[in-house]
């Protein structure tokens, strides 16, 4: 179960620099957006806009997902660290 935590841990911290990157692309891409006047380059933008944005809830999902996994991991190991050293609660 160690082992299952470190990786989850490793995937996690992987994870979470893509969300801080995909983050950033959503700030900058709707700040582009707000100064855009011309109608062509503002529909162009809204429409990366859109898409940075959706990937940016994917990422969050999956994060939820990890999360989870995490958690239960976690858990498990808690219940055979408490098994091996005859530890009640």
């Amino acid at each position: 179960e160690a082992a299952y935590m470190y990786l989850e841990s490793r995937r996690l911290l992987k994870l979470n620099e893509k969300i801080k990157d995909t983050a950033k692309e959503v700030h900058c891409t709707k700040e582009k957006l707000m100064k855009t006047t011309e109608l062509n380059k503002k529909q162009k933008r809204m429409r990366k806009y859109e898409k940075a944005t959706k990937h940016l809830h994917q990422l969050a999902a999956e994060h939820n997902q990890l999360l989870t996994k995490l958690r239960h991991h976690n858990l498990n190991f808690e219940h055979f660290l408490h098994q091996e050293h005859n530890i009640r609660q």
